[in-house]
């Protein structure tokens, strides 16, 4: 599994997400986002729903960086990864 990916598309600028272990985020977060270098970040160590959920709000960050709320930004990630996952048509795979 690739511990980044670059060059992804989101409000036609090139991000980078990076996949990392808890101790490179701090305490309280699963993942963040980075506007000035245009990097993502999601913990590895997370849920499938976790994993999938953090994904989704920092890309939800990147894409729309200054138009939505933390609660909607939060809210909205959890109620898409839930239906992607409801749809069995996504895995999320992580490091063993």
């Amino acid at each position: 599994m690739k511990d980044e990916i670059r060059n992804v598309k989101l409000d036609g600028k090139s991000w980078r997400i990076q996949f990392v272990t808890k101790k490179t985020c701090p305490n309280d977060r699963w993942g963040d986002c980075n506007n000035k270098t245009r990097t993502m970040r999601v913990r590895t160590d997370l849920s499938d729903q976790n994993t999938l959920d953090t994904f989704l709000h920092e890309m939800l960050h990147a894409a729309s960086y200054q138009l939505f709320s933390e609660d909607w930004v939060s809210e909205t990630a959890t109620e898409m990864a839930r239906a992607l996952l409801r749809s069995g048509r996504i895995r999320v795979v992580k490091d063993d």
